[in-house]
């Protein structure tokens, strides 16, 4: 584009030098320039909450074809958000611990919710979807799906506990996304307490006991299962990590045999990696290519 011969007659000169006019913003032309000269430039961080200077570098380095500021760009918004399942877990521990943490110690920052230190999900979907990043497509609609829909990120709310999003960026698609997958997921509920009635194991060494353990852990899960704050936000996952951690703590008052308790974790086990592994037909994203 600037290589092209200058016409005095067609194109505008100044100091004998051709004027090409830019429809871009000066600013974040500039700043994408800059990523070119400068690789402190590059360099990105997720307090920029809104995604502004994001947005801009891969908007003009997809544009112009910057591959290598595009592939830094895209390589820092994938590295914001989990892709394996234990990466999500220490992802929501993290979030729990920054509450902890608040809450004991009453730093300057205990009046706003921990998740306004981690990434904001509505504004990376955006980036996601505008700019061709699938491999984090899943994870940012299950993270919508557990969210309350009733309060948005820059609203000021006295809960810790409920995660929120800045739906304004939501789309219709994305809206029908998280609705169905929110009914999947409701749906996919139903198989814990499956997996709880298929108990005492053929190898139960206290059949009596652990019938009453099934009962007692079936009615745990119906409760929460049939909750509204679950329908809201059916975070399935987060609850089967909460099962197993009291059952790895005796909290859980299960009294299930050693037999029936190793046969009960490794269904729940096996039912986390199935659960993560197809988010993507949960939220209907391989249908329409959004994901390989």
């Amino acid at each position: 584009m600037f290589s092209l011969p200058a016409n005095p007659e067609v194109n505008e000169i100044l100091d004998g030098v051709p004027v090409v006019r830019m429809q871009d913003d000066a600013n974040e032309l500039a700043a994408l320039i800059s990523t070119f000269y400068d690789p402190v430039a590059l360099e990105l961080r997720n307090s920029d909450r809104h995604r502004t200077r994001l947005r801009a570098l891969l908007s003009l380095s997809t544009k112009y074809q910057a591959d290598r500021t595009r592939a830094h760009a895209v390589k820092f918004l994938e590295s914001e958000w989990p892709k394996t399942l234990e990466d999500w877990f220490l992802h929501q521990s993290q979030m729990s611990e920054r509450v902890r943490y608040s809450k004991l110690v009453r730093h300057y920052d205990f009046d706003y919710p921990a998740e306004h230190f981690f990434p904001e999900p509505a504004a990376d979907l955006r980036l996601a979807i505008d700019f061709q990043v699938p491999s984090i497509l899943p994870t940012l609609y299950y993270r919508l799906a557990i969210s309350d829909t009733q309060i948005d990120f820059d609203q000021d709310f006295e809960s810790q506990g409920s995660l929120s999003a800045n739906w304004k960026l939501l789309q219709a698609r994305d809206w029908m996304r998280v609705t169905r997958g929110k009914g999947h997921l409701l749906k996919a509920a139903e198989l814990i307490t499956d997996i709880v009635i298929q108990l005492p194991s053929p190898r139960c060494q206290e059949r009596e006991a652990c019938k009453k353990a099934v009962y007692a852990q079936a009615g745990a899960i119906h409760i929460w299962d049939a909750s509204a704050d679950f329908a809201r936000q059916p975070d399935i996952i987060g609850k089967v990590f909460g099962i197993l951690d009291s059952l790895e703590s005796y909290a859980s008052g299960s009294s299930f045999c050693c037999s029936c308790e190793y046969s009960f974790q490794e269904s729940l086990r096996r039912f986390l990696n199935d659960t993560w592994e197809e988010l993507a037909d949960t939220f209907d994203l391989a249908s329409e290519g959004e994901v390989a």
